[in-house]
């Protein structure tokens, strides 16, 4: 699968639950290959919502990257889980 097609299906199941993604990217200036940090997609953060949902989904496409049993996903922080600090999803 192309790598456009593949983020299209991994981020799918996260748009449908939470909206489309900002156009903007949080990213360094050190990419992460280089050992900076990951990049980070956010829901909500240009509108100024209450709540922004972050998504890395960095090592997704990775050659050494070992999908879990329930296969390859999306690591997302967001605080719509009933923790005030947020909630994790991932597999």
């Amino acid at each position: 699968m192309e790598m456009r097609g593949f983020y299209e299906v991994l981020l799918a199941p996260v748009i449908t639950n939470y909206g489309p993604f900002d156009l903007d990217t949080l990213i360094a200036i050190v990419g992460f290959d280089a050992g900076g940090p990951i990049s980070l997609l956010t829901i909500g953060r240009s509108h100024g919502d209450d709540f922004v949902t972050y998504v890395t989904c960095e090592l997704a496409i990775r050659e050494d990257q070992v999908p879990s049993e329930a296969g390859r996903a999306v690591h997302a922080e967001s605080p719509h889980g009933r923790s005030p600090c947020g909630r994790s999803l991932s597999a």
